[in-house]
């Protein structure tokens, strides 16, 4: 369902410049378009995710939170207890919070790219 929501975000934003300028667009510069709409999808949840972080580090709910969602993937008990080492080892947190970030930023910025060029190649082109 995310990837779906990721590329209508590129492809409405390439819809309402379209609209708004009544311009054309190349499926390069759609795409282009769509990347500027996932880089700054990317800070916005990188700042969410960072406030999440620091509100749950300070207690045990951000373990919590982890067995939790485990859980409800339906993920073996023994995945919680391998989180619980990552988490206590700081140099390996560091670098799957690292790892995690630079993917997910790979994954917003492409999705989005992929609407916005969607949009550009098979959108409408007005004519006002």
């Amino acid at each position: 369902m995310m990837p779906i929501v990721l590329c209508g975000g590129g492809y409405y934003a390439v819809f309402l410049y379209r609209r708004r300028t009544g311009a054309g667009l190349t499926v390069a510069n759609g795409a282009r378009m769509g990347w500027i709409t996932g880089v700054f999808t990317f800070v916005i949840t990188t700042v969410f995710f960072t406030l999440g972080m620091a509100a749950l580090a300070g207690s045990d709910q951000l373990m919590k939170a982890y067995k939790d969602s485990a859980a409800g993937l339906g993920l073996p008990p023994d995945a919680a207890n391998q989180l619980q080492k990552v988490m206590n080892d700081p140099a390996t947190f560091g670098l799957s919070i690292v790892f995690t970030l630079i993917l997910q930023f790979f994954l917003l910025t492409v999705l989005c790219s992929v609407g916005g060029a969607l949009c550009a190649k098979f959108g409408q082109n007005r004519k006002a």
